[in-house]
């Protein structure tokens, strides 16, 4: 369950609990998942693609800020590796970081 922050994302803990499930991000500028100040969470079976062929460095990422803990991350389908700055204990398993060309429509699929 969310949280009312107090000040976000400056607060005491902007949200605490939440679930980041089932989402599917398709783009090329590094948009993905941030939390920021939070505690206790899930972010699972999500997929975190870039959207056409190009570097890897630009594929949708999850990002881990200041004062984040207790996040878990598990299952998660990604082109560009979680990146945890918050010197927070989050355990992360069981997730796949994709690289190079792929093609994640099927055939006949329009984007």
């Amino acid at each position: 369950m969310a949280t009312t922050p107090t000040c976000w994302p400056c607060g005491p803990t902007a949200f605490t609990d939440f679930e980041i499930t089932g989402n599917q991000i398709v783009v090329n500028n590094l948009q993905g998942i941030l939390v920021n100040n939070s505690h206790g969470g899930v972010i699972a079976d999500n997929r975190l693609y870039r959207a056409t062929k190009g570097d890897d460095e630009q594929s949708p990422t999850v990002l881990l800020r200041e004062n984040t803990t207790g996040v878990t991350l598990k299952g998660n389908q990604l082109g560009a590796g979680i990146s945890d700055l918050s010197k927070g204990e989050n355990p992360a398993s069981a997730n796949t970081v994709l690289h190079g060309d792929r093609n994640i429509f099927k055939k006949g699929d329009k984007p």
